[in-house]
């Protein structure tokens, strides 16, 4: 007979196992799942791995990117060296490679390779306000790089009138200054021992117009200038393109005491011999010498002159000495001691405050000077 508790127990083993079976089932598909899961996540590990390892700069790749730099900045340098030469090239003088159909120079000619040194010198100006006006224009007009300086050669007034106040020496001062290029001054006889009080004279002339006055005024000087140490500063030096000019408060007019007047005189000289002195190893340079000064060489000075005279014959170069005139002497260019130094001549300018600068050109050869006025003047140098 059939035994309903077995079919029942049966049944119970039956389902058991299926349920065991369906556990089992579902384990290994979460099993599986997690397997997916963590696959995905070695496979993303391993991608960033990938991206830094690819990322990462290696020895041989740091080498070539310095390589790539060098060369790049090395083109650029070369680049602007190429473009520096054709600039330099472009603007470089001929050479003289290619015929030419100018004459060659001579000894005499002014067309060999020394700078012309150029100049303006007046004198006796601001007597009068209609002077000064004329003259303050006459400054302003000077054309700048065409000339190298200018020279006052003395006699910014009228002693007799003005007395020598010191805004005389201010007013002259402001004056100058209306001037483009440097101005140097020498001192006349009427800023000085013509006035009443010649001791206070210099004084306001030296501390308003003296040698300093370029120094104040005109610091951008192309030039080093010499001066006295000590003592009043009327006198200088400088050499400028191959040309030394000489600066010295040698005056006319009233005649002071006759040590004084020796001692001065004593000074002077010693002030040219220096300066031919201390430009000896400059003399194969330098092809003319220029002296500045107000008084001409009249018997006054005959003792200045022949104390300079053999000096200035063993330069075997031409030397000028370039002065004004008390009152109203007349342009002339003259040898003042022919047969003592044939080397050695003068220029006398006009002297007063309606006539404009007169330009001086320095070029080369035996008589270098070369008037160019910056207007017409009344009478024609010869």
């Amino acid at each position: 007979a059939d035994d309903p508790l077995g079919e029942e127990k049966e049944s119970d083993d039956d389902n058991n196992v299926n349920n065991n079976n369906a556990t089992t089932k579902s384990e290994l598909d979460d099993d599986d799942d997690d397997d997916d899961d963590s696959d995905r996540e070695y496979s993303n590990d391993l991608d960033d791995d990938d991206l830094h390892s690819s990322n990462e700069e290696t020895p041989d790749r740091r080498s070539n990117r310095y390589h790539r730099v060098f060369m790049a900045y090395l083109t650029l340098f070369v680049m602007i060296a190429v473009i520096i030469i054709i600039a330099g090239a472009m603007s470089w003088p001929d050479d003289g490679s290619e015929e030419s159909t100018a004459a060659p120079p001579t000894d005499d000619s002014a067309s060999n390779n020394s700078e012309i040194a150029t100049f303006y010198v007046i004198a006796d100006t601001f007597y009068n306000e209609g002077d000064r006006d004329t003259m303050i224009r006459d400054l302003e007009s000077l054309p700048r790089g065409t000339s190298d300086f200018l020279v006052h050669l003395g006699n910014i007034q009228d002693a007799s009138v003005t007395l020598c106040s010191q805004q005389t020496y201010i007013d002259a001062k402001v004056s100058l200054r209306a001037s483009p290029i440097p101005v140097f001054v020498v001192p006349g006889p009427n800023d000085w021992n013509n006035c009443p009080d010649p001791g206070i004279a210099m004084y306001d002339w030296h501390y308003e117009l003296g040698n300093n006055f370029a120094r104040k005024f005109f610091w951008d000087l192309p030039f080093s200038v010499t001066e006295p140490v000590v003592g009043v500063k009327d006198k200088f030096a400088f050499v400028q393109k191959q040309v030394l000019f000489i600066g010295l408060p040698l005056v006319g007019g009233r005649k002071k005491h006759d040590e004084e007047e020796e001692w001065r005189r004593n000074n002077n000289v010693l002030w040219v011999k220096n300066q031919l002195s201390n430009n000896v190893t400059a003399a194969d340079t330098y092809r003319a010498v220029i002296l500045f000064a107000h008084a001409r060489p009249h018997p006054q000075h005959y003792d200045f002159f022949r104390s300079i005279l053999k000096d200035i014959n063993d330069l075997k170069k031409p030397v000028v000495y370039i002065h004004t005139h008390e009152g109203e002497g007349n342009f002339s260019h003259y040898k003042p001691f022919p047969e003592e130094s044939p080397v050695f001549s003068a220029i006398q300018i006009q002297s007063g405050g309606s006539r404009p600068p007169l330009q001086i050109s320095v070029s080369d050869g035996t008589d270098p000077i070369v008037f160019s006025p910056l207007h017409k003047q009344t009478t024609t140098p010869p």
